[in-house]
């Protein structure tokens, strides 16, 4: 088992979803670690998720939280909190309350034997038919520009930090994930693949399905595509 972990949540308008999420996200990690933190980063949310999280901070000395003056995307958030990690392993977990917390032991299971470990959802509770499709052009899209053939490269990914002393991302948005299972496999990391449920979202909607973020995402790619 790891020694200390550090749990990166962003939030967007999360609101209605975070007064619990991270409650039960602190629940599990008492449960499984005597050292850990959770880093609360508001992404310019507009509902009351800046105050919200400033009250969960004020109740619980183990959460840290940044807020960011406009909406910088996740990957952004995540980045943030790579960088002001205080633990030897960090993992993005979604405020939504998507994420299985049963699954975090097994994460950190496999994170004592690879650098990386990437969950593989076993279901998509809230994906209508275009993001299915989306969801499907853009793996198709990494496996033929990187040849990136994992299942899954979206969902909760549990990291060592020390990875980062070797790779620069440079992405903040939705293609930062698959960027640093690109960079990570050229510098020869390890990196395990865990199956996962995928939980139905508390409250709210998705923010990635939206033409400017698809057109980053898209950018980032060829971006990345071509610095090689």
């Amino acid at each position: 088992m790891v020694d200390g972990l550090s749990v990166i949540v962003p939030a967007y308008n999360e609101g209605p979803a975070l007064a619990s999420t991270v409650p039960e996200i602190t629940q599990a990690l008492r449960v499984l670690l005597s050292e850990y933190e959770i880093l609360l980063v508001n992404d310019g949310s507009q509902d009351e998720t800046g105050r919200i999280a400033e009250i969960l901070q004020r109740e619980n000395s183990r959460i840290r939280v940044h807020h960011f003056s406009s909406n910088r995307g996740p990957g952004a958030a995540t980045l943030w909190g790579i960088a002001n990690a205080a633990y030897t392993h960090l993992i993005y977990i979604p405020a939504d309350g998507q994420f299985d917390l049963r699954s975090l032991k097994d994460y950190l299971f496999l994170a004592e034997r690879s650098e990386i470990v990437i969950g593989v959802r076993s279901s998509y509770a809230d994906y209508d038919f275009r993001r299915f499709v989306a969801s499907g052009v853009y793996r198709m899209l990494l496996r033929i520009l990187f040849g990136l053939r994992f299942k899954d490269v979206n969902w909760s990914h549990l990291y060592r930090r020390s990875i980062f002393d070797k790779i620069k991302v440079e992405s903040a948005g939705v293609f930062m994930l698959a960027e640093i299972l690109i960079k990570a496999r050229r510098c020869g990391f390890g990196i395990a693949q865990l199956p996962t449920p995928s939980l139905a979202r508390r409250a709210g909607r998705s923010k990635t399905f939206k033409v400017r973020v698809v057109a980053q995402t898209i950018r980032d790619m060829l971006r990345c595509r071509f610095k090689r």
